[in-house]
């Protein structure tokens, strides 16, 4: 949303690498989506990340996992083992908790359903198509690693435009730049709270961490080279 109020008359998503889960969300908040050959897209599958009290530990998975969990009991009370299906059964969240889990696969898919049909997607003959692509892409796929290309992508149908060599070559260039920018801006916030420390009274500064004193005594040296 807070995209869409800055680009409000064309807002375009350029991916030079990858683009997944919520940010595949993101990208299709848009007009066009532009893909490098290698750029990727991912499903809108919500991740979960449950604390197993039965065994102690956390464990991270996705909705869609729930029903191929239910069709293997299913299937071992039918034709299998009536002990495994029992034992998987009793190993399982409480039927609430279970629900609750499914609903967030819902959840995601009215999110992109009605940023599809709101932007990239909202004249009458696109906007049917809306449903059937959030639905794809929150229950369609197997794995949340799943890779969806600029050409599955494109299959979906959503608005995707591949990315010229030139285009990519400014993308990679304003990539470089801004993670300069990011170096020499950590460089000279270190170099303010070095300055801050070097301001704290010596009897506190005789309380300093060894590594921190030592880095301290660095820095002061390298200035004193420098002037």
């Amino acid at each position: 949303m807070l995209f869409r109020k800055f680009g409000s008359e064309e807002l375009n998503f350029i991916i030079p690498r990858w683009a997944k889960s919520a940010a595949t969300l993101l990208v299709c908040s848009g007009d066009k989506i532009f893909m490098s050959p290698v750029a990727e897209l991912g499903p809108l599958d919500p991740q979960i990340t449950q604390m197993n009290l039965l065994e102690g530990r956390v464990e991270q998975f996705s909705p869609i996992h729930i029903g191929s969990t239910l069709d293997m009991i299913r299937e071992e009370f039918e034709s299998g083992s009536e002990k495994l299906a029992k034992g998987l059964m009793e190993r399982l969240q409480f039927p609430i908790t279970l629900g609750g889990f499914l609903k967030s696969c819902e959840v995601g898919e009215q999110y992109l359903t009605k940023l599809l049909e709101t932007r990239m997607l909202s004249n009458s003959e696109e906007k049917s198509k809306s449903k059937s692509i959030a639905k794809r892409l929150t229950k369609g796929y197997a794995d949340h690693g799943f890779c969806i290309n600029i050409d599955e992508a494109k299959g979906l149908g959503l608005e995707v435009f591949d990315l010229s060599e030139e285009e990519l070559n400014i993308v990679w260039e304003l990539h470089r730049l801004n993670d300069k920018k990011r170096k020499i801006q950590k460089e000279m916030h270190k170099d303010k709270v070095m300055d801050m420390i070097k301001e704290l009274p010596p009897e506190l500064l005789d309380k300093l961490p060894k590594p921190l004193k030592e880095k301290l005594e660095k820095v002061k040296s390298t200035r004193k080279e420098e002037e």
